[in-house]
């Protein structure tokens, strides 16, 4: 079987059953099943025959649940693009996917789900590989242009199968979403929900905490999974506490580094909270590691990202070779049913992702890691933020990690500065926890001689009110790069 509407048996929910909530009200199967149906209706009317997949346009409401279990389930693969995305951009992705309509998910427009657009240029034919394909994701392009990758119903599984060994849902359990559902981790929350029958809050504010927390505190929320950056808010503000009378109990934390100070705050509240530090890329079909943090974990400044299973391969390689030696350094690669059907309309880059080795295929997610005696994976780097200056190679993450330990320090973003034309220097920006407590640089400097090579010490720290971060909740790189 190859269509994911053959995995969750919508026949067999419970009508009555609240699977979700969002901001304006909650839904039961029953009216999730009713939108359903309107944005199939909309979607059979105005479709061509070859229709390479749906754009949708998200937003934080129960309607993008809505519309893209109706592409499932009519078959047609749907494309999440953000909602800030502007106009001309929305053509180009209609074009792309020879789709003379995308979907609306804004309460806003509710009267009007769906926005046809006139002179779209129509492919004649188009491949049949697309079929089954389940839907089309693109990246954050942080790392270059953004690339649509795409996913099909056996990834997934996959994903969800391999999920069940660490998060064991239960009854009484409820996924809190403060992604976008641009972002993979949206689509872990949707699909987790959807194949497990686990019911689901939208927070409408995730960057305000206070609404954030009374939303968790009303709706039960049991377990959010996002990246490090909505989890650290509660650290910046002093509000981890306010979740002791909550039903919270579970972080799932990916996407970038999150910083053991942070964590140590975490696991020193007064609410035992499991905290999983997970990893993958969005062409390895979103999670492929996950590891239950201790206590123990936190003597150390680099935090296990978990180990390699049979449903997700993890490998270190090294100039073409796999390495089989504890503590050797390489590039983290993904092999087996997790890996992603290719880029749309970009074989070349998804070619020169893939390496293959004995006849089987690894992709290189060019993360820079190695594995303990333990057989625990742990992340360096990645060769993105690998840089080079007066011939020394320096990896923008290892400075960071170090200096993100340093007091008061909430959060840091190293960046290369030109000065003249061949002349660079390495700089640091700091967020600091507490604004009304001192920060001085010489002593933070000399904190971090203690800790790396000379050659990695920044030349210039530059403390700011607050560091840039993209839409995902990621450093934003591009941003950090004009300052």
């Amino acid at each position: 079987m190859n269509d994911f509407i053959d995995y969750i048996n919508l026949d067999k929910k419970n009508l009555n059953k609240i699977i979700l909530n969002d901001f304006s009200s909650s839904w039961s199967w029953g009216q999730i099943f009713y939108e359903v149906k309107n944005y199939e209706k909309i979607i059979k009317k105005n479709i061509n025959k070859n229709i390479i997949a749906l754009p949708i346009k998200t937003s934080r409401s129960a309607l993008v649940y809505c519309a893209m279990l109706a592409c499932i389930k009519l078959r047609i693969p749907f494309v999440p693009f953000h909602k800030d995305t502007n106009k001309k951009k929305i053509r180009e992705y209609c074009e792309k996917f020879n789709s003379i309509i995308y979907l609306e998910t804004d309460y806003n427009s509710r009267n009007k789900k769906f926005f046809k657009l006139k002179n779209i240029n129509l492919k004649k034919t188009v491949s049949s590989k697309y079929k089954k394909i389940l839907y089309i994701l693109f990246t954050s392009g942080s790392t270059g242009e953004p690339k649509g990758v795409m996913c099909d119903a056996k990834n997934i599984l996959n994903t969800l199968l391999w999920s069940t060994k660490y998060l064991n849902w239960k009854k009484n359990d409820i996924i809190g979403n403060v992604t976008q559902f641009s972002f993979d981790i949206s689509l872990f929350d949707f699909f987790t929900s959807l194949y497990f029958d686990v019911p689901m809050c939208i927070i409408s504010k995730p960057s305000n905490l206070d609404i954030s927390i009374k939303e968790i505190k009303e709706n039960k929320v049991t377990s959010i999974f996002s990246t490090p950056s909505f989890f650290s808010q509660f650290n910046y503000n002093k509000k981890i506490n306010l979740l002791s009378k909550t039903k919270f109990k579970q972080i799932i934390s990916g996407g970038d580094f999150f910083p053991i100070s942070h964590i140590k705050e975490w696991k020193n509240s007064k609410k035992k909270i499991k905290i999983y530090n997970v990893w993958g890329p969005t062409e390895t079909s979103i999670v492929n590691s996950m590891h239950l943090v201790t206590k123990k974990d936190l003597k150390n400044l680099n935090l296990s990202i978990g180990a390699s299973t049979n449903k997700m391969k993890l490998s270190i390689i090294n100039r073409k070779k796999l390495i089989h030696t504890p503590f050797t350094e390489g590039e983290i690669c993904v092999s087996g049913q997790s890996i992603c059907k290719g880029y749309f309309l970009n074989h070349k880059s998804y070619k020169n992702s893939i390496l293959k080795i004995n006849g089987k295929n690894y992709f290189k997610t060019r993360d820079i890691g190695y594995f303990d005696n333990h057989k625990d994976f742990f992340i360096n780097g990645r060769k993105d933020n690998t840089i080079k200056i007066s011939g020394y190679r320096i990896n923008l993450k290892e400075v960071e990690k170090i200096s993100n330990t340093y007091k008061n320090v909430f959060l840091t973003a190293c960046y290369v500065k030109k000065i003249l034309n061949t002349i660079f220097e390495l700089r640091i920006l700091v967020q600091l926890q507490n604004k009304k407590i001192k920060f001085d640089i010489y002593d933070f400097k000399s904190y971090l001689k203690t800790k790396l090579i000379f050659y990695k010490i920044p030349r210039i720290v530059n403390v700011i009110n607050k560091i840039p971060l993209n839409n995902n909740g990621k450093l934003d790189r591009e941003a950090i790069n004009k300052l």
